[in-house]
């Protein structure tokens, strides 16, 4: 009886590796897309679409020499109707099997960020099992035949790259398409994308100058059909809204590195109360002063600059606390609020 046993148990063991479906796909016969770019072709209405490929066949040849190795990337193009189309559109042309699991970034342009396009892209993100939703979002005023065109410092990875690898991006709160999700859906949601930018004037090589990518502000939107782009280089207060961890700051004379920093909001009668708490150091400042004195100066240029993106939030008016969002109010609450800013400061 126990040897019946026995060899039921053994037989059984095996039945999955019987059974089991065999799944795998060579990586030379699958490509993977990692950025999509979707914009609004204005001479027919329909929808660009265009995807960076990294290429797979030369990645092994690439590790070992860059020598003769052929693009590590390419971009296809697709114009059609609707998004459905053009992703049908793809598979069809393609011979190789496409893969959607390591898509990294997703870029809207200008023209694609209104209501209904952004409708659209929610709606079909949330039906394609193919697209898992943890890729990241930003808004472009670029053309995305020039974003997809950038050169790399590497030249056997694409890793180091914005489309790649934004996770890499220490100075911007980064956004997900579960964050996007809360603009479309949420009537009340203030959405900040992060958004970039491609530039010809930062590198070069052989004196040869190529394009790059960096970030260098935010678009505010909300289902109201409120649509803002705001540059860092035009409005410093905005990096306030960005992750306070790890990250200098030059204010006038002092640079002030954040180890670790946050805000939080609190509602009292009809006042907010916005609570800046930060820890840093300050690697550069005025050595006529004490360090009091210091102290004093640069807890008062930390309160003015959040000041003024407070009255910048009135101004536009644009809710860039997401007040409305916290406190479970309509568009205009944030408007007829007194806001006041708190900061705790601690410096080492």
């Amino acid at each position: 009886m126990k040897k019946i046993l026995l060899i039921l148990i053994t037989l059984t063991s095996f039945i999955p590796i019987i059974t089991k479906r065999n799944d795998y796909i060579d990586v030379t016969k699958v490509i993977y897309i990692n950025s999509i770019c979707l914009d609004i072709n204005e001479d027919n209405n329909q929808y660009d679409c265009y995807f960076y490929v990294l290429n797979n066949f030369n990645l092994a040849q690439a590790e070992i020499s860059s020598n003769n190795v052929d693009n590590l990337a390419y971009v296809a193009k697709i114009t059609a109707p609707t998004l459905t189309e053009a992703f049908r559109k793809l598979n069809q042309i393609s011979n190789i099997y496409i893969h959607y699991n390591h898509l990294r970034t997703v870029i809207l342009t200008n023209k694609f960020l209104n209501n209904q396009y952004l409708f659209d892209f929610y709606q079909f993100i949330k039906d394609d099992l193919n697209l898992y939703p943890s890729f990241y979002l930003f808004a472009t005023d670029s053309k995305p035949e020039d974003i997809f065109n950038i050169e790399n410092f590497s030249e056997i990875s694409a890793y180091h790259t914005l489309l790649i690898n934004p996770d890499l991006i220490k100075s911007y709160k980064l956004i997900t398409f579960m964050d996007f999700a809360k603009a479309i859906t949420i009537n009340n949601y203030t959405l900040l994308m992060p958004h970039i930018s491609c530039v010809k004037k930062i590198f070069s090589r052989q004196d040869e100058e190529y394009y790059s990518l960096f970030l260098d502000g935010y678009t505010f939107y909300n289902k109201d059909n409120t649509l803002l782009t705001i540059f860092a280089n035009e409005f410093k207060p905005l990096h306030w809204l960005s992750l306070l961890n790890n990250t200098t700051y030059n204010l006038g004379e002092y640079d002030l590195y954040i180890k670790k920093g946050k805000y939080k909001l609190k509602k009292y009668k009809q006042t907010i109360i916005i609570t800046f708490t930060i820890k840093g150091t300050l690697t550069k400042k005025n050595d006529s002063l004490s360090d009091k004195e210091n102290f004093a100066k640069i807890n008062d240029l930390v309160l003015r600059e959040i000041n003024e993106l407070v009255n910048f939030m009135y101004n536009q008016p644009v809710d860039v606390f997401n007040i409305n969002y916290y406190f479970g109010c309509n568009y205009n609450y944030f408007k007829n609020c007194n806001v006041e800013v708190k900061l705790k400061l601690n410096l080492n």
